[in-house]
């Protein structure tokens, strides 16, 4: 069984960087690393290879949790995001689990607790932080979605992977 030491998906990592001549005028925003994905399994070597400047050394540093994600990129995870539940479409799955909110006054409880079946977590008022990096805002419904529905998704999942038989 091959054992997976290193793995990273879709990783990307861009600097804002002030106007000068080898990015243009009015360009703030240098793509060091996009889109990239890499598995290194157990007994195998890796060489990473690439023209100086294209990002080596950027994903060395990702990998090792020295460069930490922006904002925008935070905000791109989270509404992209999707789990097996969603890909299974299990019927009490929410479409999209994770509900990002620009508004700087939300998530409300009375607003937002019942979004997608009651099922999403909804998070907003994303902003950067002196003391843990980034902070946030994050709501759910604690009955839905944390005890009764965290449950019945639990038992869909697991019938859905035949963990469950009939009786």
């Amino acid at each position: 069984m091959s054992v997976s030491l290193v793995e990273i998906n879709n990783v990307s990592k861009h600097f804002r960087i002030d106007n000068n001549f080898f990015v243009g005028k009015n360009k703030n925003l240098l793509k060091a690393v996009n889109n990239v994905s890499l598995n290194i399994i157990q007994g195998e070597t890796l060489g990473l290879i690439g023209e100086s400047g294209c990002g080596k050394s950027t994903i060395g540093r990702m990998i090792m949790g020295l460069l930490k994600p922006s904002v925008g990129e935070i905000k791109n995870i989270w509404t992209t995001f999707t789990a097996l539940p969603q890909e299974l479409n299990l019927p009490t799955a929410p479409k999209q689990p994770i509900i990002y909110r620009e508004e700087d006054n939300r998530p409300q409880p009375r607003k937002d607790r019942d979004l997608d079946k009651a099922m999403a977590v909804v998070i907003g008022r994303l902003r950067p932080c002196n003391v843990f990096d980034i902070r946030f805002t994050a709501l759910s419904h604690n009955t839905v979605r944390g005890a009764a529905g965290g449950g019945i998704l639990n038992a869909e999942l697991l019938k859905h992977k035949g963990y469950l038989g009939e009786r």
